[in-house]
């Protein structure tokens, strides 16, 4: 029997739907067809998680964009990937700081990855180039080798930047400005205009969110562990006006910051300060 020739399909027509999102057909037990009901389209399903996670939560959360849920979905629950479980746990620590402390932020694009400059969060204003918005990144060694806490630090920091794009008046260029350094003293988190970050000594809502849910503070100190010279090193801390520090192999060292144009100095080494944080 001759095969019958396939008719083209016109360049206009519509596109192909699959089954599973299109109505289907089927036969009763009389023979007459029926119209089997699609279930949902996906961007539906979407839309049906942010409104109910809207609802209860309206008073500490900005509208979440769909593609940022999913994308959380996907992260915490992909296979295969060495970021998973340390994803779960950064979006779950992204939440708690979000209602806990009424960041009314949305939630965020979470992305791990090496980072330029030694920096170990960067936030991206507006949207990136996938067409995200409220990007947060962390540094890949930062979270494989810090302590929670100075991680989860990391955290909060850069959702205060979402926090500042919404609600606030963002510095030029991620620059932390007055407003910026002012919300995140009141959380216990100590900032200068460019960007390191100490932690205030004593009680805190920072040290109170960590012990709420049992986080180790072993190691965490009001002092920036960075002015410590290592036991046996040889290296010399020298530091800039603006903050910036380097360690050298030498005793003399004459140079100045690009940043602000002031001279580094060496500096007397300190040692270790006792944890003013509970024990736990």
């Amino acid at each position: 029997m001759a095969r019958a020739k396939a008719t083209p399909t016109p360049c206009h027509a519509e596109p192909h739907v699959p089954r599973c999102l299109a109505g289907d057909s089927a036969q009763t037990a009389d023979g007459q067809a029926q119209t089997v009901k699609a279930p949902p389209a996906v961007d539906t399903i979407l839309k049906r998680v942010v409104i109910s996670k809207a609802k209860k939560s309206t008073a500490t959360h900005s509208p979440a964009e769909p593609i940022n849920v999913a994308l959380r979905a996907h992260q915490t629950g992909v296979t295969r990937w060495p970021w998973q479980a340390a994803a779960a746990d950064l979006h779950l620590w992204a939440e708690r700081f979000i209602v806990e402390f009424k960041l009314e932020t949305a939630v965020p694009a979470l992305l791990i990855a090496s980072l330029r400059g030694g920096r170990l969060g960067h936030f991206h204003y507006g949207r990136n180039g996938f067409g995200l918005t409220d990007e947060i990144a962390l540094d890949e060694e930062h979270v494989r080798h810090s302590p929670p806490w100075r991680v989860y630090g990391t955290v909060l920091h850069e959702l205060l930047h979402a926090w500042q794009q919404q609600h606030g008046t963002p510095g030029r260029r991620n620059y932390h400005n007055r407003q910026f350094r002012q919300k995140a003293r009141t959380l216990g988190l100590i900032i200068n205009h460019r960007g390191f970050t100490e932690y205030a000594a004593g009680e805190s809502a920072f040290i109170n969110i960590l012990t709420k849910y049992g986080v180790s503070l072993a190691g965490f100190s009001a002092t920036p562990s960075t002015t410590v010279s290592r036991p046996g090193s040889k290296l010399k801390l020298y530091q800039c006006p603006c903050g910036v520090k380097v360690r050298i192999g030498r005793s003399r060292f004459n140079a100045k910051c690009l940043d602000c144009d002031g001279v580094f100095v060496l500096q007397a080494p300190t040692l270790p300060q006792p944890s003013r944080s509970p024990v736990l």
